[in-house]
């Protein structure tokens, strides 16, 4: 039906520019052709015969099915680019713009609902070595084997994204601030044990972490500032300690 209908609609549109009536001006395109044509007819309803009417009725019918299928189209391409555009490149998880529209709307949930959530933000430690050691290749197989890790210790409902080069954000729904040190522990730990095997070595990487507390009032940059100072404290605090 849709194509049948495309096809009049096309037809009509040289018809119509012929009798568009003095005064009048449509814009008219083969996709609303059809739609205009109904308008100018329906000018002369009353002096339509009952058969004309019905023919009028069942041609706006299949017009306004059409314009559905096409707005359905529309907004299912609008949903796909969105998704796309929110995902990162490398790595199942969102992009640091994706990660930010997630993290507004957690702040405007939390506050409504009065909901503890908590935010971890992680970083490969001397993930620079990786890359001038083994290529860049190598930095890519230990970014996808990370965000692997973190989406399998993590809950459906929590939300991962890569928000830069090296660096991972968590936001964990219903989770204090207690409960994320606990949690960002288990995922240190978790990627301090995954080996994996690059130019035939055995390499393992190892993380630091912040974590940090949403407040009602939060802004997701500010969010994101305080637990990377949280992480790059405890990144400092960590390598001071392996020199004692």
């Amino acid at each position: 039906m849709k194509a049948q209908t495309k096809r009049v609609s096309e037809r009509a549109t040289v018809r119509l520019r012929a009798e568009q009536p003095a005064g009048v001006k449509l814009d008219i395109d083969p996709l609303n052709s059809g739609l205009a044509e109904m308008i100018l007819r329906l000018h002369s309803l009353e002096g339509m015969l009952p058969a004309e009417r019905q023919m009028l009725i069942q041609d706006l019918i299949q017009q306004v099915e059409y314009f559905r299928c096409e707005l359905q189209e529309t907004r299912n391409r609008v949903i796909l680019l969105e998704n796309m555009a929110n995902r990162d490149t490398l790595v199942p998880v969102f992009n640091r713009r994706g990660f930010l529209q997630e993290l507004k709307r957690t702040i405007s949930y939390a506050k409504r609902y009065k909901s503890c959530v908590s935010l971890i933000y992680l970083d490969i430690d001397k993930f620079k070595l990786i890359n001038d050691r083994f290529g860049h290749s190598a930095g890519d197989k230990a970014l996808t084997e990370i965000a692997n890790i973190l989406i399998e210790h993590t809950r459906a409902s929590d939300v991962i994204g890569r928000i830069g080069g090296d660096k991972f954000a968590i936001i964990l729904h219903h989770a204090s601030n207690d409960d994320s040190l606990v949690k960002a522990a288990q995922l240190a730990s978790q990627v301090a044990g995954r080996i994996m095997e690059i130019d035939g070595e055995e390499v393992s990487v190892t993380i630091s972490a912040g974590v940090t507390e949403l407040t009602f009032d939060d802004d997701p940059l500010n969010v994101l500032s305080r637990a990377d100072r949280m992480m790059y404290a405890n990144k400092q605090f960590a390598s001071t300690s392996k020199q004692y």
